[in-house]
């Protein structure tokens, strides 16, 4: 099994480098499943606003590690080096959340724990992008 890291390096430099890849496809495939509207519909600002959240430093090696092991903690997922700052790790998560690609489940426990998982949209989206990465080999 690849580890995380080596298949966002796959997928993203097979993205670079493949020309025939039409990137208004990508676009369409990104923001119909990652927000509410069709990609027919978006400005130029609006998709230049969703590859900025969704290539983000961290945000698909986070979606690929939660698609391999299911539920994880925060400290679990932040040790494995996708962003060096606690502070960014914490606001990739808080968007990754709001957009709906990441369920936050808080643990009522002592100490309290919180566990995240991927959403139904964020399983789709890592299909999509393993997907992406088999048709680019």
């Amino acid at each position: 099994m690849k580890s995380v890291r080596r298949k966002r390096a796959d997928i993203t430099s097979k993205i670079k480098t493949t020309h025939n890849l039409n990137i208004a496809v990508l676009c369409t495939i990104i923001s119909v499943f990652l927000f509410s509207k069709s990609a027919l519909i978006y400005t130029r600002a609006e998709l230049s606003e969703i590859f900025r959240v969704f290539f983000r430093k961290g945000v698909i090696d986070v979606i690929f590690y939660l698609h391999e092991v299911g539920k994880a903690g925060y400290y679990e997922i932040y040790k494995q080096g996708f962003v060096v700052s606690r502070q960014t790790f914490a606001n990739l998560l808080k968007l990754l959340e709001d957009r709906g690609v990441v369920i936050r489940e808080v643990i009522d426990d002592r100490p309290p724990r919180v566990n995240y998982s991927l959403s139904g949209k964020g399983k789709r989206v890592a299909e999509i992008l393993e997907s992406l990465g088999e048709v680019l080999s």
